[in-house]
């Protein structure tokens, strides 16, 4: 299964491979860990020392951490991204602590050690997700001085997460559509993600004020934009394709 090279040593490994598609365990005779990864989709290999008794028992031993593409992430960090992929493609409603524990290599009393709910994972995964885009978008924008061409390279930014995403919408909107408002906490952060981002837009709009006249008021053409935006993510999700954001950047353009 796994043709890479590997380092041999005298200790022996159980690598558990996780995949997008699914959780592969393969016990390894005297292997130390792998060199390489295998050529599938594998985004994380969750390591367990184990101990040969005789030729049928083993003692397994699993190490707080696991590496991930040459990194080593904690258990909290690891339960977290594993119900943050699940929630983003499966659905929050969809996914059962079952199959996060499952899918995380961890017990059941280490999930509540970190996290007291499901809802506090979401709130969790939906605050990474918050921080993720505004660092994300900062570094995108960073080398861009012109503000017309830092507004059309947000829509780049947006195009270039749902096309990393196979165009599987926005986060929040997501979570919004699933629970609505039956979280008070998780709905506030929803809306304070959204603001932010329509805070963003409308910082951009005032820079290009200040060069040249607006189509229209100020506040009205963010607001404008900043829907413009939302319709088209909703409509990648729906699609598959970037076709409307794309849409959206040519009517920057004739905007202004």
């Amino acid at each position: 299964m796994i043709d890479k090279k590997l380092i041999y040593s005298k200790i022996g490994v159980m690598a558990v491979l996780i995949t997008k598609a699914k959780l592969a365990s393969i016990i390894f005779e005297n292997i130390y860990i792998c060199k390489e990864f295998p050529s599938f989709n594998v985004f994380a290999v969750v390591i367990f020392i184990y101990i040969k008794i005789d030729n049928s028992i083993y003692l397994f031993i699993p190490l707080p951490k696991i590496l991930v593409m040459g990194r080593t992430i904690t258990v909290k960090e690891r339960i977290l991204d594993t119900a943050s992929r699940l929630f983003y493609y499966q659905g929050f409603n969809s996914t059962g602590i079952n199959q996060i524990i499952a899918e995380a290599g961890v017990a059941i009393g280490s999930l509540y050690k970190h996290y007291s709910s499901k809802n506090d994972l979401l709130y969790q995964y939906l605050k990474q997700q918050d921080g993720l885009y505004f660092a994300n978008l900062n570094d995108y924008l960073k080398e861009e001085k012109k503000p017309l061409q830092k507004l059309l390279k947000l829509v780049d930014y947006r195009i270039k997460i749902q096309k990393e995403a196979d165009c599987s919408g926005c986060h929040f909107i997501k979570i919004n559509a699933e629970i609505g408002r039956q979280d008070k906490q998780v709905a506030q952060l929803v809306m304070d993600h959204k603001q932010r981002q329509r805070d963003f837009i409308n910082e951009i709009i005032s820079e290009i004020a200040t060069a040249q006249n607006l189509p229209m008021e100020k506040h009205s053409l963010a607001n404008t934009i900043f829907l413009m935006i939302e319709g088209a993510i909703v409509s990648t999700s729906i699609h598959g394709n970037t076709n409307d954001l794309k849409a959206v950047k040519k009517a920057i353009n004739q905007l202004f």
